[in-house]
């Protein structure tokens, strides 16, 4: 039997600021890893929260978020969301990335709505996910590395 496609949203705070230079490292590794396991998404970054979606097949992204729970880098990670789906919503991106300081005032309204309240003592909510993922799907970018 097909493993199902599904798509996995999280938060996790960073041990520390990351910076440029890290984020490139970062997704540097994250485009090649993923480009080989198949798996797609998109990671925001905003004054040490990370939001980040994987898409892909079932054992392919788990295995992607079990790297993501044994990082270093990351702590209080919370998973919102884990769904199986149809489609991509992020086909063509092994990473894509946007820089929360460089969106629109509408956008970085919907980060800060999202970091506050999509967590309800420890609960997803799924559709203030899905709505937060909706704000980007046209709008994010693969970055020139």
């Amino acid at each position: 039997m097909p493993q199902p496609l599904i798509q996995l949203i999280y938060t996790s705070k960073a041990t520390r600021l990351v910076g440029l230079p890290t984020l490139t490292d970062i997704l540097r590794v994250s485009r090649r890893n993923n480009a080989r396991d198949q798996v797609t998404g998109l990671l925001l970054y905003h004054e040490g929260s990370f939001i980040q979606v994987f898409e892909g097949l079932s054992g392919d992204v788990n295995a992607v978020y079990r790297r993501v729970l044994d990082d270093p880098r990351h702590r209080d990670v919370n998973l919102l969301v884990r769904r199986q789906v149809a489609y991509r919503s992020f086909p063509h991106w092994a990473m894509g990335f946007r820089n929360i300081a460089e969106l629109t005032d509408e956008q970085q309204r919907y980060v800060s709505t999202f970091l506050q309240d999509g967590t309800l003592r420890g609960v997803a909510r799924p559709g203030l996910a899905h709505r937060f993922l909706d704000a980007f799907r046209e709008r994010a970018q693969e970055p020139d590395e």
